[in-house]
């Protein structure tokens, strides 16, 4: 899953697309649509996502119900601090993702004990900084 890191914090598409099977579906609830195919996933991460160049997302491995997951910070332009976006989780094959579902429920960061915004990261983090330690918020 680190290729599927890097190529999302690299804001690589043809990268993410190559991580994908042929007929992969790629779920947002709550909207009511989805996306089949490596291909048209690409286009929906390249012509929806709210990223634009490498460093505007920060993504912190999970699992989630047993599969590979990551919460999604983006990078608010405003101030170079990235804030809660997403939770997605995977299903995968012995080679590629099949399935990926992309929750926009914000509070699932509160259950994954995750802070709602990251600092310290550097505008770009690949500018060669190393990352921050994230750190998980106590239990309540």
């Amino acid at each position: 899953m680190a290729r599927y890191r890097a190529a999302f914090e690299q804001y690589d598409v043809p990268a993410i697309v190559t991580l994908f099977t042929d007929d992969a579906i790629w779920e947002m609830p709550p909207f009511t649509s989805w996306f089949r195919g490596a291909r048209d996933i690409g286009r929906l991460i390249s012509t929806h996502c709210p990223a634009e160049r490498p460093g505007d997302q920060y993504l912190v491995p999970l699992t989630a119900n047993g599969h590979p997951a990551f919460a999604v910070y983006m990078r608010d332009p405003k101030d170079d601090i990235h804030r809660a976006f997403q939770i997605q989780v995977l299903t995968l094959t012995a080679t590629a993702i099949v399935h990926a579902v992309a929750f926009f429920d914000l509070t699932l960061f509160q259950t994954f004990n995750l802070p709602d915004l990251l600092t310290g990261l550097p505008p770009n983090p690949y500018d060669g900084t190393p990352k921050p330690h994230v750190e998980r918020l106590p239990k309540h």
